[in-house]
């Protein structure tokens, strides 16, 4: 069967398309082998010094912890607020549960360096600022919309006829809670979890403005980095990020046998 003309072009659209968006990833990954002293193409020589350097690095090590801490954490914080608030508004008034739902959303709506002001201010006077729990509260905000549309969407799959015929069996709320809704949108909780640790990790606008020494994240400590000096270093720890990514999404469809990740 001969391939038609427009499925070879088709095909080699997409072959573009894909070299496109992995050249720059590409790039990085050949420049952390760079023997130079700074960032530059091609390479001028083949070295393992910088993921010595980067892995050996007080600051990197020091940030990643903190992100892993604080991204764990707003995880968990936020899919369970999400949750409550999602399950909540399931059965209220369509007019209490929208504004309460579009509330719980509007940061959505607001920049983060205007977040990051806003909580500046409002920190001062509580001693929060450079604390793990007020960074937490920040991102549990910010996170908390992608929390509430992923769990959500699975309570749109969730059939309610199963609670019917529980209550009609006899079985209370809360064995209802935990025996036949919890089941039926765990994807949409995990979903939740993945998405509020990774959004938490990946962000910096706020937590310039909230951390100090003691609760500096990697994003943050990369751009401090970069202020001083661009080097193959931090290719190096880009690289690593990836690896730590795939590993991440290797661990959640293999051991959580999550397969829409």
């Amino acid at each position: 069967m001969k391939t038609k003309p427009y499925g070879r072009l088709l095909v080699l659209f997409v072959v573009l398309a894909m070299l496109f968006l992995w050249a720059p990833i590409l790039i990085v990954v050949i420049i952390s082998f760079d023997t130079s002293k700074f960032l530059r193409f091609p390479l001028q020589g083949v070295t393992l010094s910088n993921y010595v350097s980067a892995v050996n690095n007080e600051d990197f090590v020091t940030g990643f912890i903190n992100s892993l801490i604080i991204g764990v954490g707003t995880a968990f914080v936020a899919t369970a607020l999400a949750l409550i608030i999602v399950q909540g508004t399931r059965k209220s008034t369509k007019g209490i549960g929208a504004l309460i739902q579009g509330f719980a959303t509007s940061p959505l709506l607001v920049p983060h360096i205007v977040l990051g002001l806003a909580f500046l201010m409002f920190y001062s006077n509580l001693a929060l600022s450079d604390t793990y729990v007020g960074i937490l509260i920040a991102h549990t905000i910010i996170t908390l919309p992608y929390g509430m549309q992923s769990i959500g969407a699975s309570l749109k799959a969730y059939n309610e006829n199963s609670e019917i015929v529980a209550k009609t069996l006899g079985a209370s709320d809360t064995v209802i809670f935990w025996r036949i809704l919890l089941p039926q949108i765990s994807p949409g909780i995990l979903s939740a979890l993945i998405l509020g640790f990774l959004v938490s990790f990946d962000e910096s606008v706020i937590v310039l403005f909230l951390s100090g020494q003691n609760t500096t994240t990697l994003p943050v400590q990369i751009l401090n980095y970069l202020e001083v000096r661009a080097d193959p270093v931090i290719a190096a720890v880009s690289v690593l990020l990836i690896i730590f990514s795939g590993l991440l999404m290797l661990f959640i469809n293999k051991v959580l046998k999550v397969k829409f990740v």
